[in-house]
Order: C-alpha cells, then sequence, then structure tokens
C-alpha cells in the first residue's frame, strides 16, 4: 500500500480487525475514502484497489461528488507519501 501511495502521491492510514483491513485514503483537507478489504481477498484485490483509489481521487478532484465521510484526525496518524521516493515514470 505505500508504494501505491508513493507512486500516486496520496497519504493514506490502515487499520486491522479480526477479518478486515480498513484503509483510509485521503482526498481532500476534509474527506476521505475508506475501503474495508477482508485478509482473505487483500492481495488479489491490491491491483483493482490502486485503479480505484486512482480513479475515485480523479473524480473528486473534478468535483464529482460520492459518499465519503468527515476525516477523524485525531483518531490517527496520516502516513505521507515519501517526498524522496523515485516515481517510476512509466507506471505513473
Amino acid at each position: 500500500m505505500r508504494q501505491i501511495a508513493n507512486e500516486e502521491r496520496f497519504a493514506f492510514r490502515i487499520a486491522t480487525t479480526a477479518r478486515l483491513i480498513k484503509i483510509e485514503v485521503r482526498l481532500d483537507e476534509n474527506n476521505q475514502l475508506t475501503l474495508s478489504v477482508p485478509f482473505t481477498e487483500f492481495e488479489n484485490a491490491l491491483p483493482q484497489l490502486r485503479e480505484m483509489i486512482v480513479n475515485l481521487r480523479a473524480l473528486h478532484q473534478r468535483r464529482v461528488r460520492f459518499k465519503t465521510h468527515q476525516c477523524g484526525y485525531r483518531s490517527g496518524s496520516w502516513i505521507e507519501p515519501d517526498p524522496l521516493a523515485k516515481v517510476d515514470s512509466i507506471s505513473s
């Protein structure tokens, strides 16, 4: 997930439950996208998650709205993209 976030330039955080990985992606200062993925599906879903995150972020930037919720900034820290990470120009 960190590699995808670095390549696609977004902040995220992850929480887990006994059965799920919850991925929160920051869309802007006030909105986030929350994805809940069963542990058993995470590896298979990862390529599609990248595509979905990229597309939903692009739509959000074009002011196309979908269901989001307010960020719980006090409930944890965002993992910021590494500013020094090299980005492969072929995949971006």
